[in-house]
Protein backbone atom coordinates (compact mmCIF):
# COMPACT_ATOMS: atom_id res chain seq x y z
CA UNK A 1 0.00 0.00 0.00
CA UNK A 2 1.46 3.41 -0.93
CA UNK A 3 2.05 5.86 1.92
CA UNK A 4 1.22 9.58 1.82
CA UNK A 5 2.20 12.26 4.32
CA UNK A 6 -0.81 14.59 4.27
CA UNK A 7 -0.72 18.15 5.61
CA UNK A 8 -3.93 19.50 4.10
CA UNK A 9 -7.25 17.92 5.21
CA UNK A 10 -8.97 18.41 1.84
CA UNK A 11 -6.71 15.82 0.19
CA UNK A 12 -6.89 13.15 2.89
CA UNK A 13 -10.25 11.56 1.85
CA UNK A 14 -9.48 11.36 -1.89
CA UNK A 15 -6.04 9.91 -1.19
CA UNK A 16 -7.51 7.27 1.15
CA UNK A 17 -10.01 6.44 -1.59
CA UNK A 18 -7.08 5.89 -3.96
CA UNK A 19 -5.50 3.36 -1.62
CA UNK A 20 -2.95 5.53 0.25
CA UNK A 21 -2.13 4.96 3.91
CA UNK A 22 -2.01 8.38 5.59
CA UNK A 23 0.83 9.41 7.94
CA UNK A 24 2.13 12.71 9.33
CA UNK A 25 5.89 12.30 8.81
CA UNK A 26 7.37 13.17 5.36
CA UNK A 27 10.23 10.69 5.80
CA UNK A 28 10.16 7.48 3.75
CA UNK A 29 6.79 8.07 2.10
CA UNK A 30 5.60 7.73 -1.49
CA UNK A 31 3.81 11.10 -1.61
CA UNK A 32 3.66 14.42 0.23
CA UNK A 33 0.31 16.25 0.08
CA UNK A 34 0.18 19.79 1.42
CA UNK A 35 -0.93 23.39 1.07
CA UNK A 36 1.36 25.83 -0.81
CA UNK A 37 3.95 26.31 1.96
CA UNK A 38 7.03 26.63 -0.26
CA UNK A 39 9.65 27.41 2.46
CA UNK A 40 8.52 24.32 4.36
CA UNK A 41 8.74 22.11 1.26
CA UNK A 42 12.20 23.49 0.39
CA UNK A 43 13.36 22.76 3.94
CA UNK A 44 12.12 19.19 3.61
CA UNK A 45 13.98 18.81 0.31
CA UNK A 46 17.19 20.02 1.94
CA UNK A 47 16.60 17.56 4.80
CA UNK A 48 16.41 14.73 2.28
CA UNK A 49 12.63 14.24 2.09
CA UNK A 50 12.48 13.72 -1.68
CA UNK A 51 9.08 12.10 -2.22
CA UNK A 52 6.92 13.63 -4.97
CA UNK A 53 4.71 16.43 -3.64
CA UNK A 54 1.20 17.37 -4.69
CA UNK A 55 0.17 20.84 -3.51
CA UNK A 56 -3.42 22.06 -3.32
CA UNK A 57 -3.50 25.67 -4.48
CA UNK A 58 -1.69 27.95 -6.90
CA UNK A 59 1.71 27.11 -8.45
CA UNK A 60 4.90 28.71 -7.10
CA UNK A 61 6.72 31.54 -8.85
CA UNK A 62 9.97 29.57 -8.62
CA UNK A 63 10.09 25.76 -8.62
CA UNK A 64 13.83 25.49 -7.93
CA UNK A 65 14.41 23.20 -4.95
CA UNK A 66 10.78 22.01 -4.87
CA UNK A 67 10.70 19.22 -7.44
CA UNK A 68 9.26 16.69 -7.94
CA UNK A 69 6.10 18.77 -7.65
CA UNK A 70 2.60 18.87 -9.13
CA UNK A 71 -0.09 21.42 -8.29
CA UNK A 72 -3.81 20.62 -8.00
CA UNK A 73 -6.00 23.72 -7.99
CA UNK A 74 -8.85 21.71 -6.44
CA UNK A 75 -9.34 18.22 -4.95
CA UNK A 76 -11.14 17.28 -8.18
CA UNK A 77 -7.86 17.86 -10.06
CA UNK A 78 -5.94 15.38 -7.88
CA UNK A 79 -5.85 12.63 -10.51
CA UNK A 80 -4.32 14.99 -13.08
CA UNK A 81 -1.65 16.02 -10.56
CA UNK A 82 -0.84 12.40 -9.69
CA UNK A 83 -0.61 11.55 -13.40
CA UNK A 84 1.80 14.46 -13.87
CA UNK A 85 3.97 13.20 -11.01
CA UNK A 86 4.03 9.69 -12.47
CA UNK A 87 4.97 11.06 -15.89
CA UNK A 88 7.63 13.22 -14.28
CA UNK A 89 9.05 10.22 -12.45
CA UNK A 90 9.43 8.42 -15.77
CA UNK A 91 11.17 11.45 -17.26
CA UNK A 92 13.28 11.77 -14.11
CA UNK A 93 15.06 8.50 -14.79
CA UNK A 94 18.10 9.31 -16.92
CA UNK A 95 20.47 6.75 -18.36
CA UNK A 96 23.43 6.78 -20.67
CA UNK A 97 25.58 3.71 -21.15
CA UNK A 98 26.51 2.21 -17.76
CA UNK A 99 25.25 5.22 -15.77
CA UNK A 100 21.70 5.74 -14.49
CA UNK A 101 20.37 8.69 -12.49
CA UNK A 102 17.20 8.91 -10.39
CA UNK A 103 16.60 12.66 -10.26
CA UNK A 104 13.70 12.41 -7.83
CA UNK A 105 15.79 10.57 -5.23
CA UNK A 106 19.08 12.17 -6.34
CA UNK A 107 20.74 8.77 -6.72
CA UNK A 108 23.44 7.78 -9.21
CA UNK A 109 24.55 4.27 -10.09
CA UNK A 110 27.35 3.42 -12.47
CA UNK A 111 30.96 2.27 -12.81
CA UNK A 112 32.04 4.38 -9.81
CA UNK A 113 29.44 2.72 -7.59
CA UNK A 114 26.38 4.35 -5.97
CA UNK A 115 26.50 8.08 -5.27
CA UNK A 116 24.21 10.95 -4.30
CA UNK A 117 23.54 14.26 -6.02
CA UNK A 118 23.10 17.49 -4.14
CA UNK A 119 19.82 19.28 -4.76
CA UNK A 120 21.63 21.85 -6.90
CA UNK A 121 23.28 19.12 -8.98
CA UNK A 122 19.92 17.40 -9.48
CA UNK A 123 18.27 20.70 -10.48
CA UNK A 124 21.11 21.43 -12.92
CA UNK A 125 20.91 17.97 -14.48
CA UNK A 126 17.11 18.15 -14.74
CA UNK A 127 17.26 21.59 -16.39
CA UNK A 128 19.78 20.42 -18.99
CA UNK A 129 17.84 17.19 -19.64
CA UNK A 130 14.65 19.18 -20.26
CA UNK A 131 16.45 21.22 -22.94
CA UNK A 132 16.78 18.15 -25.21
CA UNK A 133 20.48 18.35 -26.06
CA UNK A 134 20.34 22.13 -26.48
CA UNK A 135 23.41 24.14 -25.55
CA UNK A 136 22.53 26.20 -22.47
CA UNK A 137 24.60 29.25 -21.57
CA UNK A 138 26.05 29.71 -18.11
CA UNK A 139 24.15 32.97 -17.72
CA UNK A 140 20.87 31.12 -18.30
CA UNK A 141 21.86 28.46 -15.77
CA UNK A 142 22.71 31.10 -13.17
CA UNK A 143 19.31 32.76 -13.48
CA UNK A 144 17.13 29.67 -13.99
CA UNK A 145 18.83 27.08 -11.77
CA UNK A 146 20.74 29.18 -9.22
CA UNK A 147 17.97 31.78 -9.07
CA UNK A 148 20.21 34.85 -9.42
CA UNK A 149 18.47 37.99 -10.59
CA UNK A 150 21.33 38.60 -13.03
CA UNK A 151 24.40 36.62 -14.05
CA UNK A 152 27.42 37.10 -11.79
CA UNK A 153 30.49 34.87 -11.61
CA UNK A 154 30.28 31.70 -13.69
CA UNK A 155 32.60 29.83 -11.34
CA UNK A 156 29.75 28.24 -9.36
CA UNK A 157 28.30 26.76 -12.57
CA UNK A 158 31.66 25.42 -13.74
CA UNK A 159 32.44 23.87 -10.35
CA UNK A 160 29.00 22.22 -10.18
CA UNK A 161 29.56 20.72 -13.63
CA UNK A 162 32.97 19.38 -12.56
CA UNK A 163 31.41 17.73 -9.51
CA UNK A 164 28.59 16.30 -11.61
CA UNK A 165 31.01 14.81 -14.12
CA UNK A 166 32.84 13.00 -11.33
CA UNK A 167 29.55 11.33 -10.43
CA UNK A 168 27.95 10.62 -13.82
CA UNK A 169 30.80 10.32 -16.35
CA UNK A 170 32.68 7.00 -16.70
CA UNK A 171 35.85 9.04 -17.35
CA UNK A 172 35.25 12.54 -15.91
CA UNK A 173 38.20 14.08 -17.78
CA UNK A 174 36.73 12.83 -21.08
CA UNK A 175 32.98 13.52 -20.76
CA UNK A 176 30.58 11.83 -23.17
CA UNK A 177 27.28 12.87 -21.55
CA UNK A 178 27.61 16.32 -19.96
CA UNK A 179 29.46 18.28 -22.64
CA UNK A 180 30.88 21.80 -22.86
CA UNK A 181 29.76 23.99 -25.75
CA UNK A 182 31.96 26.32 -27.72
CA UNK A 183 29.98 29.31 -26.50
CA UNK A 184 30.82 28.64 -22.87
CA UNK A 185 27.69 26.76 -21.86
CA UNK A 186 26.80 23.11 -21.42
CA UNK A 187 24.50 20.47 -22.91
CA UNK A 188 23.38 17.01 -21.86
CA UNK A 189 23.58 14.47 -24.67
CA UNK A 190 20.55 12.22 -24.73
CA UNK A 191 20.88 8.49 -25.16
CA UNK A 192 19.09 6.66 -27.96
CA UNK A 193 15.76 5.23 -26.77
CA UNK A 194 15.46 1.45 -26.45
CA UNK A 195 15.04 -0.18 -29.85
CA UNK A 196 12.62 -3.11 -30.01
CA UNK A 197 12.24 -2.53 -33.77
CA UNK A 198 15.67 -3.45 -35.11
CA UNK A 199 16.18 -0.01 -36.66
CA UNK A 200 19.53 0.91 -35.14
CA UNK A 201 21.30 0.73 -38.56
CA UNK A 202 18.74 3.12 -40.08
CA UNK A 203 19.15 5.52 -37.14
CA UNK A 204 22.93 5.49 -37.53
CA UNK A 205 22.70 6.09 -41.28
CA UNK A 206 20.33 9.05 -40.85
CA UNK A 207 22.62 10.60 -38.24
CA UNK A 208 25.58 10.32 -40.58
CA UNK A 209 23.68 11.94 -43.47
CA UNK A 210 22.42 14.74 -41.22
CA UNK A 211 25.99 15.60 -40.28
CA UNK A 212 26.94 15.84 -43.97
CA UNK A 213 23.85 17.24 -45.70
CA UNK A 214 22.01 19.15 -42.97
CA UNK A 215 18.54 18.19 -44.29
CA UNK A 216 17.27 14.60 -44.32
CA UNK A 217 13.74 13.25 -44.83
CA UNK A 218 12.28 10.05 -43.39
CA UNK A 219 9.72 8.83 -45.92
CA UNK A 220 7.01 6.23 -45.44
CA UNK A 221 3.28 5.59 -45.08
CA UNK A 222 1.28 6.38 -41.92
CA UNK A 223 2.02 4.08 -39.00
CA UNK A 224 5.38 2.85 -40.26
CA UNK A 225 7.29 4.50 -37.40
CA UNK A 226 8.84 7.61 -38.96
CA UNK A 227 8.38 9.70 -35.83
CA UNK A 228 9.93 7.01 -33.62
CA UNK A 229 12.98 6.86 -35.90
CA UNK A 230 13.21 10.67 -35.87
CA UNK A 231 13.20 10.78 -32.06
CA UNK A 232 15.79 8.02 -31.93
CA UNK A 233 18.01 9.99 -34.30
CA UNK A 234 17.81 13.11 -32.16
CA UNK A 235 15.20 13.98 -29.52
CA UNK A 236 15.61 17.73 -29.92
CA UNK A 237 13.12 20.48 -30.82
CA UNK A 238 10.01 18.92 -32.37
CA UNK A 239 7.61 20.79 -34.68
CA UNK A 240 4.26 19.14 -35.42
CA UNK A 241 3.21 20.36 -38.87
CA UNK A 242 0.18 18.08 -39.10
CA UNK A 243 -2.26 20.97 -38.74
CA UNK A 244 -0.03 23.69 -40.20
CA UNK A 245 -0.80 25.64 -43.36
CA UNK A 246 1.59 27.55 -45.62
CA UNK A 247 0.49 30.71 -43.80
CA UNK A 248 1.23 29.30 -40.32
CA UNK A 249 4.35 27.28 -41.17
CA UNK A 250 6.90 29.83 -39.95
CA UNK A 251 4.87 30.55 -36.82
CA UNK A 252 4.83 26.84 -35.91
CA UNK A 253 8.61 26.62 -36.29
CA UNK A 254 9.19 29.86 -34.39
CA UNK A 255 7.04 28.76 -31.44
CA UNK A 256 8.79 25.39 -31.18
CA UNK A 257 12.20 27.06 -31.16
CA UNK A 258 11.10 29.92 -28.90
CA UNK A 259 12.11 32.37 -31.64
CA UNK A 260 10.58 35.84 -31.84
CA UNK A 261 10.75 37.15 -35.42
CA UNK A 262 9.54 40.71 -35.88
CA UNK A 263 8.80 43.11 -38.76
CA UNK A 264 12.51 43.71 -39.31
CA UNK A 265 13.75 40.42 -37.93
CA UNK A 266 12.80 37.35 -39.97
CA UNK A 267 12.76 33.75 -38.80
CA UNK A 268 15.95 33.18 -40.80
CA UNK A 269 17.59 36.00 -38.82
CA UNK A 270 16.50 34.36 -35.57
CA UNK A 271 17.76 30.95 -36.67
CA UNK A 272 21.15 32.42 -37.47
CA UNK A 273 21.58 33.33 -33.79
CA UNK A 274 20.63 29.88 -32.42
CA UNK A 275 23.24 27.30 -31.39
CA UNK A 276 23.85 24.18 -33.43
CA UNK A 277 20.98 21.71 -33.06
CA UNK A 278 18.73 19.30 -34.95
CA UNK A 279 15.08 20.26 -35.47
CA UNK A 280 12.44 17.65 -36.37
CA UNK A 281 9.61 18.73 -38.70
CA UNK A 282 6.94 16.05 -38.26
CA UNK A 283 4.30 15.49 -40.97
CA UNK A 284 6.15 17.84 -43.31
CA UNK A 285 4.17 16.56 -46.32
CA UNK A 286 1.21 18.73 -45.27
CA UNK A 287 3.11 21.91 -46.26
CA UNK A 288 5.87 20.50 -48.44
CA UNK A 289 5.53 22.95 -51.34
CA UNK A 290 5.80 25.92 -48.97
CA UNK A 291 8.47 24.28 -46.83
CA UNK A 292 11.11 23.38 -49.41
CA UNK A 293 12.00 26.94 -50.51
CA UNK A 294 11.99 28.09 -46.89
CA UNK A 295 14.37 25.29 -45.95
CA UNK A 296 16.77 26.54 -48.61
CA UNK A 297 16.64 30.03 -47.09
CA UNK A 298 16.97 28.77 -43.52
CA UNK A 299 19.95 26.60 -44.40
CA UNK A 300 21.66 29.53 -46.11
CA UNK A 301 21.10 31.80 -43.10
CA UNK A 302 21.76 29.20 -40.37
CA UNK A 303 23.95 26.33 -41.60
CA UNK A 304 24.48 25.19 -37.99
CA UNK A 305 20.81 24.09 -37.80
CA UNK A 306 20.06 20.60 -39.10
CA UNK A 307 16.56 19.64 -40.24
CA UNK A 308 15.02 16.17 -39.98
CA UNK A 309 11.67 15.74 -41.74
CA UNK A 310 9.04 13.00 -41.55
CA UNK A 311 6.85 12.86 -44.63
CA UNK A 312 4.75 10.62 -46.84
CA UNK A 313 6.40 12.11 -49.94
CA UNK A 314 10.00 12.45 -51.02
CA UNK A 315 11.75 15.80 -50.98
CA UNK A 316 14.61 17.24 -52.94
CA UNK A 317 17.87 15.99 -51.49
CA UNK A 318 18.58 13.15 -49.10
CA UNK A 319 15.75 10.81 -48.12
CA UNK A 320 15.59 7.54 -46.23
CA UNK A 321 12.68 5.19 -46.74
CA UNK A 322 11.28 3.80 -43.48
CA UNK A 323 10.16 0.25 -44.23
CA UNK A 324 7.80 -1.94 -42.21
CA UNK A 325 9.40 -4.05 -39.51
CA UNK A 326 11.03 -7.36 -40.19
CA UNK A 327 8.98 -10.37 -39.02
CA UNK A 328 11.29 -10.91 -36.03
CA UNK A 329 11.17 -7.24 -35.01
CA UNK A 330 7.39 -7.15 -35.43
CA UNK A 331 7.06 -10.18 -33.15
CA UNK A 332 9.40 -8.64 -30.55
CA UNK A 333 7.45 -5.36 -30.56
CA UNK A 334 4.09 -7.11 -30.16
CA UNK A 335 5.29 -9.23 -27.23
CA UNK A 336 6.91 -6.23 -25.51
CA UNK A 337 3.78 -4.05 -25.74
CA UNK A 338 1.39 -6.89 -24.89
CA UNK A 339 3.41 -7.91 -21.83
CA UNK A 340 2.37 -11.53 -22.41
CA UNK A 341 5.42 -13.61 -23.35
CA UNK A 342 3.30 -16.77 -23.53
CA UNK A 343 1.74 -15.43 -26.75
CA UNK A 344 5.05 -16.15 -28.51
CA UNK A 345 3.74 -19.71 -28.93
CA UNK A 346 0.38 -18.65 -30.36
CA UNK A 347 0.22 -20.03 -33.92
CA UNK A 348 -1.95 -17.07 -34.96
CA UNK A 349 0.66 -14.46 -33.99
CA UNK A 350 2.74 -14.48 -37.17
CA UNK A 351 -0.31 -14.50 -39.50
CA UNK A 352 -1.75 -11.58 -37.50
CA UNK A 353 1.46 -9.57 -37.80
CA UNK A 354 1.58 -10.25 -41.53
CA UNK A 355 -2.05 -9.10 -41.84
CA UNK A 356 -1.00 -5.91 -40.03
CA UNK A 357 1.69 -5.40 -42.70
CA UNK A 358 4.30 -5.38 -39.91
CA UNK A 359 3.43 -1.70 -39.28
CA UNK A 360 4.51 -0.57 -35.78
CA UNK A 361 1.40 1.55 -35.12
CA UNK A 362 -0.96 -1.28 -36.04
CA UNK A 363 1.10 -3.73 -33.98
CA UNK A 364 1.01 -1.47 -30.92
CA UNK A 365 -2.77 -1.06 -31.22
CA UNK A 366 -3.27 -4.81 -31.55
CA UNK A 367 -0.87 -5.64 -28.72
CA UNK A 368 -2.57 -3.15 -26.42
CA UNK A 369 -5.74 -5.23 -26.70
CA UNK A 370 -4.03 -8.60 -26.33
CA UNK A 371 -5.68 -9.41 -22.99
CA UNK A 372 -9.13 -9.00 -24.55
CA UNK A 373 -8.37 -10.02 -28.13
CA UNK A 374 -5.47 -12.48 -28.40
CA UNK A 375 -3.99 -12.99 -31.89
CA UNK A 376 -6.38 -15.77 -32.92
CA UNK A 377 -9.47 -13.75 -31.95
CA UNK A 378 -8.28 -10.53 -33.56
CA UNK A 379 -7.24 -12.29 -36.73
CA UNK A 380 -10.79 -13.57 -37.27
CA UNK A 381 -12.17 -10.03 -37.31
CA UNK A 382 -9.62 -8.38 -39.54
CA UNK A 383 -10.36 -7.78 -43.21
CA UNK A 384 -7.42 -7.08 -45.54
CA UNK A 385 -9.24 -4.13 -47.08
CA UNK A 386 -9.31 -2.39 -43.70
CA UNK A 387 -5.54 -2.36 -43.44
CA UNK A 388 -4.34 -1.05 -46.79
CA UNK A 389 -5.25 1.25 -49.68
CA UNK A 390 -4.50 1.03 -53.35
CA UNK A 391 -2.65 4.34 -53.31
CA UNK A 392 0.92 4.31 -51.96
CA UNK A 393 0.85 7.99 -51.06
CA UNK A 394 -2.20 8.51 -48.90
CA UNK A 395 -3.19 12.04 -47.81
CA UNK A 396 -2.58 12.75 -44.13
CA UNK A 397 -4.81 10.54 -41.93
CA UNK A 398 -6.89 9.45 -44.93
CA UNK A 399 -5.99 5.81 -44.38
CA UNK A 400 -7.47 5.97 -40.87
CA UNK A 401 -10.73 7.43 -42.20
CA UNK A 402 -10.86 4.76 -44.90
CA UNK A 403 -10.34 2.06 -42.29
CA UNK A 404 -13.15 3.38 -40.10
CA UNK A 405 -15.53 3.72 -43.06
CA UNK A 406 -14.75 0.22 -44.24
CA UNK A 407 -15.11 -1.21 -40.73
CA UNK A 408 -18.47 0.50 -40.31
CA UNK A 409 -19.65 -0.93 -43.63
CA UNK A 410 -18.98 -4.49 -42.43
CA UNK A 411 -21.23 -4.16 -39.37
CA UNK A 412 -24.80 -5.45 -39.44
CA UNK A 413 -27.55 -2.87 -39.04
CA UNK A 414 -28.35 -3.76 -35.41
CA UNK A 415 -24.65 -3.40 -34.46
CA UNK A 416 -24.54 0.05 -36.07
CA UNK A 417 -27.63 1.12 -34.15
CA UNK A 418 -26.13 -0.16 -30.89
CA UNK A 419 -22.85 1.67 -31.44
CA UNK A 420 -24.66 4.88 -32.36
CA UNK A 421 -26.67 4.64 -29.15
CA UNK A 422 -23.77 4.03 -26.78
CA UNK A 423 -21.79 6.85 -28.41
CA UNK A 424 -23.78 9.17 -26.14
CA UNK A 425 -21.79 7.92 -23.12
CA UNK A 426 -18.64 9.95 -22.41
CA UNK A 427 -17.17 7.20 -20.20
CA UNK A 428 -17.76 3.65 -18.94
CA UNK A 429 -21.35 2.40 -18.71
CA UNK A 430 -23.19 -0.77 -17.74
CA UNK A 431 -25.91 -2.77 -19.47
CA UNK A 432 -28.66 -1.21 -17.36
CA UNK A 433 -27.63 2.31 -18.36
CA UNK A 434 -27.37 1.35 -22.02
CA UNK A 435 -30.83 -0.17 -21.95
Amino acid sequence: MPVAAVFTPELEPPLRARGYRIVEDPADVDLIAMAPDWPRLRAWRVAGHLAPAVVLGEPPDDRVGLEPLAVARSPEALDDALDALRAGARRGALANGPVSVDLARRRVSGPHGPDRLTQREADLLAYLAARHDREVGRDELLTQVWGHARPVSFRSVDMAVLRLRKKIEPVPAEPVWLLSSYGGGYRLVEATPPDPTGRAPLVASVRADLAVHGVVALVGPPGVGKTWVARAVHDGPFVDLGSATPATLELAVALALDARPGPRDTLADQLARLPAQTVTLDDAHTVLEALEPRLDAWRAAAPQIRWLLTTHRRIRGTSHGVPPLSPDAARALYLEVAGRPELADDPALDPLLARLDHLPLAIRLAAGRARVLPPSALLRYLEPRLLSTDTPEVPHHRSLAVAFDAAWATLPEDAREALAGVAAFAGPFDVEAAA
